[in-house]
């Protein structure tokens, strides 16, 4: 990390190869390796930020294509950020690509998305965050929406495949340690698309494009209680 100057930080990451033991794959062995870094300004009431990361050989089309693993591969990631405090009222947004590639797929899911036979594949996908906090007294009210485009393979998009999720919360703070909040949260996808949660995932391994749960819609309702200790 740099030291802040005139409200401006750099921060810049390295991940070692962690393995280079040989994959049961065609080719040699497989070196994961990862590189990120970003840049941001933070200013009053003033965030912006910039971020890109790239990892080799950490096979992430393998669980998505259900394919057992891959030669080799690239996935990367751009970020851009902000957000604005008016008072009591902060607004924040936020934009993402996201690219995975890797050489030699080929299983079932690989020959009906992009054709039969052994293929390289490239996955893309642009996700966009909006949310709105609004603090009154003890009280907070927070306000999300993001939206998933249309995946792509190979340059073509997969119809129909896109999902946006809307989100509300309400927190209350007992102290500046422990709040008690309540939430809900809706995931709409389209026809092909299978979004859903994070935390105990319903249907996460299902190849993609070809899960029996495309086009729902999940739903959910939490409440609970935060304490830092």
């Amino acid at each position: 990390w740099s030291p802040r100057i005139s409200g401006i930080g750099v921060r810049l990451a390295y991940g070692a190869p962690d393995s280079d033991k040989p994959q049961p794959s065609p080719d040699a062995s497989l070196t994961p390796t990862l590189w990120s870094g970003s840049i941001d300004f933070d200013r009053g009431p003033l965030y912006l930020t910039a971020a890109y990361e790239r990892h080799e050989d950490f096979q992430p089309l393998n669980t998505l294509l259900g394919v057992a693993n891959a030669t080799d591969g690239r996935d990367e990631a751009w970020k851009i950020g902000g957000s604005y405090a008016w008072g009591s009222l902060k607004v924040a947004a936020a934009f993402e690509t996201l690219e995975y590639e890797a050489s030699s797929l080929a299983s079932q899911t690989v020959s009906a998305l992009v054709g039969p036979g052994t293929r390289g594949v490239t996955y893309e996908v642009q996700n966009l965050y909006l949310a709105a906090t609004y603090t009154t007294g003890p009280h907070v009210l927070a306000l999300t929406y993001a939206y998933k485009s249309d995946d792509e393979l190979n340059s073509s998009d997969i119809a129909n495949s896109a999902s946006q999720q809307v989100s509300v919360r309400w927190g209350y703070n007992f102290s500046k340690r422990t709040q008690v909040y309540a939430m809900a949260t809706r995931i709409n996808n389209d026809a092909n698309a299978f979004q859903t949660f994070g935390v105990n995932p319903l249907g996460a391994t299902v190849p993609l494009g070809l899960s029996s749960a495309r086009g729902a819609d999940p739903t959910g309702i939490g409440a609970g209680i935060v304490h830092s200790f």
